[in-house]
């Protein structure tokens, strides 16, 4: 006999987004679980992954694939909000780690430059003061 299957999603909602709470999988008389807050979304928007993505249930890994969810707040004819995409799908990558190593990359090189100019600065002025704006000639 055929062991039964059943997947099943528990979401919950404040006032502004809502989450997926809890994800429990049972074939026969295994039961596996995950009660980590995944997939944040505000209220009037869904979830939709076209990638495969992995959900971990005790140590056993769940992978979804063309999926798109919505708990609450549909529009008024019954259908998925505007959707935001996972950032595994192609095309809808998060530019967040890209545009902060820019900007530490930015930050680097402004913070040198102004270590040069400052001590250009110093050098030119203990110069002057000492040798009268010259440069002495090493004999």
């Amino acid at each position: 006999m055929a062991a039964n299957s059943s997947l099943s999603f528990a979401f919950k909602a404040n006032i502004t987004s809502w989450w997926l709470a809890k994800t429990s999988f049972t074939h026969g008389d295994v039961s596996v679980f995950n009660d980590t807050t995944l997939f944040t979304r505000k209220l009037g928007q869904s979830y939709q992954c076209d990638s495969g993505q992995s959900v971990v249930l005790d140590g056993t890994v769940l992978t979804v694939a063309n999926w798109k969810v919505q708990a609450f707040n549909f529009s008024s004819q019954g259908s998925f909000d505007s959707s935001l995409h996972c950032s595994l799908d192609p095309g809808h990558t998060i530019n967040t780690v890209p545009i902060a190593v820019g900007a530490a990359l930015a930050g680097l090189v402004i913070v040198t430059l102004v270590a040069y100019l400052v001590g250009r600065f110093k050098r030119r002025s203990v110069l002057s003061i000492t040798s009268g704006g010259y440069e002495p000639i090493p004999s």
